[in-house]
């Protein structure tokens, strides 16, 4: 009875919480990134039409250029009539002035719009700008991509969280049976005793090793059981004690039960008695934990970053302080590795008015990166000056550096020089994407010098006002 309702309402209650966080989890990283990949498509396809503004010249050879960038082309005149298709006999295509991303191409300078095509009969993203800028109602380019391009790589990262999510799943639940297990041994063993001695047998005694509301409800019991014994010397007083006892265990289970599920939420949290084999499978559901933990955070902190249009925390700031600050948050680190960190800040720089958090936080990402990809007993030095009218702050350390052909994609969300490597010390492939947005909030730029086996140098310019 008791494995059958006690033991499936905790193991139950705990799946279901695993499968909501699991799931909220998995539905928040698609999302983002279905978010960020349409935005990335998008923006391609807006690179690509202002590219294409300098190879327009000749529309015989539209079908060319749509194949050379694996997209669809389209040039309507100031009617509205096409004028050239890469991918249909544009002759017989009806009149575009109707259309969504040619009517904001027209007032706005660039339009955007995911539609059906009756013409290819898809659904297509369209971005869509005038020939010359100075003329918006004359020519139209319009680039479109089909829809199902974008689902395919969105495919992969679904089956790429799905698996991720099982595997978690499976863990999480393997580790639920072992955790309800080891809370409902002792309860058995108190009810299996709490029958015995319902039946007049007292020789029972109950045993549990755990300091808790468990072990206490234990020794009562066995209180109990030793009071009984003595009690029940007469035969005649047998009949009340025994029921007197029922009374008694009924009253001690029921009180204590109600606390077992918090005790489940304890032991998740670190609370149970730290035994071998209880560590390694904790250590291993804490490992993925935390890294999922960081590329969301990471994500999460990229997607608000993306979102905002300026900065609303705008205050004087002193630098030295600032980076005073950003070095002691990381000083367990840099002593956990010998690293001399060097602050070289001229006393002339002035308080600038920055938001001080998302500074730091860019500062400290780049000290993170220096402090872990330099070998121990490295030189890591923060520097700030004025510049023109800019602020520069640079990162320099004599770390591993970077490969000459990484650098132009460097600061790309995800991106990584060395993919194992930089799993194994905790990171997402986002910190740099995170300063490179924090630095363009502040209408300032980032960028970076390295060489194999000599080291790197990120450089920040923030313009003074």
């Amino acid at each position: 009875m008791l494995k059958s309702s006690l033991f499936n309402k905790l193991i139950s209650t705990y799946i279901i919480l695993i499968i909501i966080s699991l799931g909220l989890l998995a539905l928040v990283s698609i999302e983002i990134f279905k978010s960020s990949y349409r935005d990335d498509a998008k923006q391609h396809l807006e690179n690509t039409a202002y590219t294409l503004r300098f190879f327009i010249k000749d529309y015989s050879r539209i079908n060319e250029l749509g194949k050379s960038i694996k997209a669809r082309v389209t040039i309507i005149g100031k009617a509205g009539n096409v004028l050239a298709d890469s991918e249909r006999d544009y002759t017989s295509m009806e009149n575009h002035n109707n259309r969504p991303e040619i009517i904001n191409a027209r007032l706005k300078g660039i339009g955007e719009n995911i539609r059906f095509s009756r013409t290819l009969s898809m659904d297509m993203l369209y971005v869509a700008i005038p020939l010359d800028e100075q003329k918006p109602d004359d020519i139209i380019i319009r680039v479109a991509l089909p829809m199902k391009q974008i689902g395919s790589v969105t495919g992969q990262v679904y089956r790429t969280v799905g698996i991720t999510f099982l595997l978690s799943l499976v863990i999480g639940i393997a580790m639920g049976f072992w955790l309800v297990r080891r809370i409902i041994k002792p309860v058995r063993e108190i009810v299996s005793a709490a029958e015995s001695i319902s039946k007049g047998d007292f020789s029972k005694e109950i045993k549990v090793a755990s300091k808790d509301e468990i072990s206490a409800l234990a020794e009562s019991i066995n209180l109990m059981n030793r009071e009984l014994q003595k009690r029940f010397s007469a035969a005649m007083q047998y009949e009340q004690l025994r029921k007197d006892f029922v009374a008694n265990v009924s009253h001690e289970l029921r009180t204590p039960l109600t606390f077992i599920k918090g005790y489940v939420e304890t032991l998740k949290e670190g609370g149970m008695e730290d035994k071998q084999n209880a560590a390694e499978f904790l250590n291993i559901i804490d490992r993925n934990v935390k890294q999922l933990t960081n590329l969301v955070e990471d994500l999460l902190e990229l997607s608000r970053m993306e979102s905002k249009a300026n900065i609303a925390r705008i205050s004087p700031a002193n630098i030295n302080k600032l980076i005073e600050k950003v070095i002691e948050n990381y000083q367990p680190a840099i002593i956990s590795k010998q690293h001399t960190v060097i602050k070289n800040i001229n006393d002339s720089i002035p308080e600038i008015k920055i938001d001080p958090d998302l500074i730091g936080k860019a500062i400290g990402n780049l000290l993170d990166n220096a402090i872990k990809y330099t070998s121990n007993g490295g030189k890591i030095e923060l520097k700030a000056e004025i510049e023109a009218d800019r602020l520069k702050i640079e990162c320099i350390d004599n770390g591993i550096g970077i490969p000459q052909e990484d650098l132009i994609r460097i600061f790309e969300r995800f991106y990584r020089v060395d993919k194992s490597r930089s799993r194994e010390m905790g990171g997402t492939g986002l910190g740099l994407s995170i300063v490179k947005h924090i630095v363009q909030l502040h209408k300032g730029d980032v960028s970076v010098q390295s060489k194999p086996d000599k080291g790197s140098i990120f450089t920040i310019k923030l313009p003074l006002n």
